[in-house]
């Protein structure tokens, strides 16, 4: 047995459908319920098992029967499947910064609409096959104490939901919104007419100021780079592909011809998979390489540089949170900053590191103690 709480906050999703299926099920068709119900029983009851699981399954035999448990996790099933896709969403790389919005948008529509379906979530709980020891019917909560339920813990929930999403997101709309003049899967729109700058040119005043640049001159550089960008794409892509496999052959210069090969060949296979999409960095990356940031699209590469510092989601911070814990264990407690620094690099950055194993056989070869521990 698992508690739900230790697990991480995207899994508390899965573990509801585990046992109640999704909200679109017929309730007759939630056998996994029943099955729960059965098998806490069977644990909490039998002589083979021992004491101290028995008593932690009749716990929880005794919390999966009660009713406002049952319902709770009915609301937050409700919830999960309106949050879980936005969720996912934000957490992808290269992601686009108006469907990023409208995603938001249609969250906060969806919680507004959930929280006049009280009614509606209320009889798919109670609407369930009733076991043995469950609550009969007429045991159900009576009308107060469901209203008593509605005021003090469905309403708080669903305010505590909007007014979050209101918070974390509404203050960062236009910002979100001028982010996507800058994206270059937004080019095409723009030379099309499709995105106006001219017309909604108010959204980029916010990231003017914060990148002290001149606004109109802005707009110009970004209309003249939007048009020339494929072309300069195609170049910096070429350049890219050039730059890895050189890397790839100076690491293994000294190695046998059989090996070198098969490096070459592991990188062109992987290459089409790892291949440099239309981003952020890789226009930044393109403005700098090529001088365009001393003359020409100057007041452009200092706001795309501003914006490369901005975090738009918590998905980065939250992730390094994540890798923290992980690697520092309370056996790991008397890490060293530099080391800890570089282990949560290593993890947090890996896919930067074009060869970890390479990297650590090589390493583990430079001693016979580093071989004997990192070599197997």
């Amino acid at each position: 047995m698992k508690k739900i709480g230790t697990t991480r906050w995207n899994s508390k999703h899965h573990a509801l459908q585990e046992i109640f299926h999704t909200t679109s099920t017929p309730n007759n068709d939630r056998y996994r319920y029943i099955n729960l119900i059965k098998a806490l029983h069977l644990l909490g009851y039998h002589e083979a098992v021992d004491s101290n699981t028995a008593s932690d399954t009749r716990n929880l035999l005794e919390k999966w029967t009660n009713f406002e448990i049952i319902l709770t996790s009915f609301i937050f099933l409700h919830i999960f499947e309106a949050s879980t896709p936005v969720s996912a969403y934000l957490q992808t790389k290269n992601l686009d910064y108006i469907a990023a919005w409208n995603h938001i948008s249609s969250l906060q529509e969806k919680m507004e609409k959930l929280a006049t379906n009280f009614a509606e979530i209320y009889q798919k709980a109670k609407k369930k096959k009733r076991m043995d020891g469950e609550l009969a019917i007429d045991e159900l909560p009576t009308l107060s104490s469901v209203t008593n339920y509605k005021v003090t813990t469905f309403i708080p929930i669903m305010d505590q939901i909007k007014s979050t999403i209101q918070r974390r997101f509404s203050k960062c709309e236009d910002l979100m919104k001028s982010l996507a003049y800058l994206d270059p899967k937004r080019f095409v729109d723009i030379n099309r007419g499709i995105l106006l700058i001219d017309g909604d040119n108010h959204l980029l005043k916010r990231l003017t100021n914060l990148a002290n640049v001149n606004h109109e001159k802005l707009i110009i550089e970004l209309k003249d780079f939007a048009a020339s960008f494929e072309s300069l794409y195609l170049t910096i892509n070429a350049d890219l592909k050039k730059e890895k496999l050189y890397e790839v052959k100076k690491l293994s210069e000294n190695d046998e011809d059989q090996k070198n090969q098969d490096e070459e060949d592991d990188f062109n296979s992987s290459n089409s998979e790892n291949e440099c999409k239309y981003c952020l960095p890789c226009v930044f990356r393109l403005l700098h390489k090529y001088n365009f940031h001393s003359s020409a699209y100057t007041n452009l590469y200092l706001t795309y540089k501003l914006i490369l510092t901005l975090a738009c989601t918590q998905v980065n911070c939250e992730r390094s949170f994540s890798k923290l814990k992980i690697i520092e264990t309370r056996l790991r407690a008397s890490l060293g900053q530099e080391l800890l620094e570089a282990l949560l690099l290593i993890s947090i950055e890996k896919d930067k590191i074009p060869n970890s194993e390479r990297i650590i056989s090589e390493f583990g070869k430079s001693s016979n103690l580093l071989s004997t521990k990192l070599l197997f």
